[in-house]
């Protein structure tokens, strides 16, 4: 029989973790990716009234802004696998040091290694939101492609038009 209390604390452990793992990714995202969110912010008040020539700056300035942002992300990475290295590397000085059975050691050094599985969770979150904004600022890049494109066709057809 399941018992609806323990999977509700769990639950709600869980939801407390992430909340506040989530906050602490959501301010390392934010020092990565504040003058992109602000390009886009800005872009999203104003959509209308972009002339080709400020979708094609704009567009630019995304691209910058994403050329630096890979290479944060790949931080990011790096990082989550370096507490991936530090989280097994206490776990095994753990295990090695405690006393008593196999399930007793790996029960302590379970316990003992948590913050290291922390950090490491909180790295793979940031890694992976830093993933979501590159992706969709390629995809915002890739739309003010088509629109520039296809500005520029309707310009030519105005033209040939009135010849």
């Amino acid at each position: 029989m399941i018992d609806r209390d323990k999977i509700n604390t769990a639950a709600s452990d869980v939801s407390e973790m992430h909340k506040e793992l989530a906050e602490i990714a959501e301010a390392l995202v934010q020092k990565s990716t504040g003058k992109l969110d602000k390009l886009i912010a800005d872009f999203s008040k104003n959509i209308d009234t972009y002339t080709t020539e400020e979708l094609n700056r704009l567009k630019m300035q995304l691209c910058v802004e994403t050329y630096y942002l890979g290479t944060r992300k790949d931080v990011a990475v790096s990082k989550a696998e370096c507490a991936e290295a530090i989280y097994k590397e206490h776990y095994a000085k753990s295990v090695t040091a405690t006393e008593g059975t196999a399930v007793h050691k790996q029960q302590c050094a379970t316990l003992e290694t948590a913050p290291q599985q922390a950090v490491q969770l909180l790295y793979n979150l940031t890694a992976n939101l830093l993933k979501t904004k590159l992706n969709e600022a390629h995809s915002v890049i890739r739309v003010l492609d088509s629109v520039c494109i296809s500005r520029a066709a309707e310009a030519k057809l105005a033209q040939t038009a009135q010849m």
